[in-house]
């Protein structure tokens, strides 16, 4: 499974799947029933935001064996910085 990331609102590529929109605020002057249908996001989800810090974590005891470890990988690759 791949991870796009997009810009709200710019038109889907074929396959896309879910998008979610991790912003603080939903778009001024759209309808909430019409996110969707105009490529802004299909959910919502503004406590994924950027802030000042953040833990994102799920209930594998093994690290290695989730994809926990993947996302951690990924964001090493890409140069964030990761608190132990």
């Amino acid at each position: 499974m791949g991870i796009r990331i997009v810009r709200l609102g710019s038109a889907r590529a074929p396959g896309e799947g879910l998008r979610i929109g991790t912003v603080r605020r939903p778009p001024r002057g759209i309808p909430k029933a019409e996110f969707a249908s105009q490529n802004w996001y299909d959910v919502w989800y503004p406590n994924l935001a950027p802030s000042a810090n953040f833990s994102m974590g799920c209930y594998c005891q093994d690290e290695s064996r989730c994809h926990r470890s993947i996302l951690r990988d990924l964001l090493i690759e890409q140069g964030a910085l990761l608190q132990p």
